[in-house]
């Protein structure tokens, strides 16, 4: 059990963040992690421009559960904390719920970069998140009723492509 979730990084859709800095909290992912690692791993977060704007940067102190930050900036440096780990699978649990949809994209756009790298499981009730997925798989009640990318389950005009159409 410790040998795979060595292997897996998850960021949840309210990530964690501890009465620590910034970059002792994206660390935290990857002890021994250097600095250029977590400023590697917030630019691909795109955090790390917010990061900069703030007086003290990465060693600005966070209170318990990052209260002075908007719900995305937490999620962000949540996603940084998991990337940061560089594991062959990330699982993201409605991990751009918080942000703006330029901001997703922007994280999306940086995910992408990812592709052969690591495996990415995205679990979202946005489909724009999952649009550009490999594989989409759609369940209801914890069982599959669809799969397949996104041209292929809006051409079936099941579930997905209903949903599609809503959002």
């Amino acid at each position: 059990l410790d040998q795979l979730r060595s292997k897996v990084a998850v960021v949840h859709q309210s990530g964690f963040l501890f009465a620590r800095t910034i970059a002792e909290n994206i660390a935290l992912g990857a002890p021994g992690a250097t600095r250029e690692e977590v400023i590697d791993a917030a630019k691909v977060a795109r955090v790390d421009l917010f990061i900069q704007t703030l007086p003290n940067g990465y060693d600005t102190e966070l209170n318990e559960l990052g209260k002075r930050l908007s719900g995305g900036q937490a999620q962000r440096i949540s996603l940084a904390r998991a990337l940061v780990r560089k594991t062959p699978v990330l699982v993201l649990d409605e991990a751009t719920n918080q942000v703006d949809a330029k901001t997703e994209a922007d994280i999306l756009s940086a995910l992408n970069q990812l592709r052969g790298e690591c495996t990415v499981i995205m679990v979202a009730h946005n489909l724009s998140a999952v649009r550009d997925s490999d594989r989409i798989v759609v369940m209801d009640d914890g069982k599959v009723v669809e799969a397949g990318t996104h041209n292929e389950l809006v051409v079936a005009n099941g579930r997905y492509a209903n949903l599609w159409r809503v959002q």
